[in-house]
């Protein structure tokens, strides 16, 4: 599908609020593992947007940390602001991504641990994401050292 044909439904969405909600949506996927999940969001944190898309945004990368993530570990989600650029980030500590790897994950079918069926995803996930923060104007980065992993969306203001 094409989501260039879609169009956003942008407005200002209470960042506290909503990063909340979507962990909270999520927290019985932690139990299996252990993990807990951190906000660390900046008072009236805004993000300008559309909800639903950036929700799904997010569902996807959280997820992945989930499943990616060591054992008794944490997921940190912060949410903070400058003068033109929202950014979130959500960051775990679990199977260590190569720079080969970090090339490919946001490449449609893209999957990860193919040998070890640990990932059941169809592979457009991340490729998704990243089309849905481009769209609002953004950039979705990821980075990986020893295992620990960051995604970060950075959207602007307006």
């Amino acid at each position: 599908f094409n989501l260039q044909e879609i169009p956003l439904n942008k407005t200002e969405i209470d960042g506290e609020f909503f990063l909340q909600q979507l962990t909270d949506e999520l927290y019985p996927l932690l139990m299996p593992k252990n993990l807990q999940m951190k906000l660390d969001i900046a008072s009236d944190f805004k993000i300008y947007g559309d909800g639903n898309f950036m929700a799904r945004v997010l569902n996807n990368l959280l997820k992945n940390a989930i499943s990616y993530s060591y054992e008794d570990s944490v997921i940190k989600i912060t949410g903070k602001e400058d003068e033109e650029t929202t950014i979130i980030t959500v960051e775990n500590y679990g199977d260590i991504i190569s720079p080969k790897e970090l090339e490919l994950i946001f490449q449609k079918f893209y999957r990860r641990d193919k040998a070890r069926g640990q990932s059941s995803g169809s592979g457009l996930g991340l490729a998704i994401a990243k089309e849905i923060v481009e769209r609002h104007g953004g950039i979705l980065k990821a980075e990986s050292v020893n295992g620990h992993t960051k995604f970060s969306i950075h959207l602007h203001k307006s």
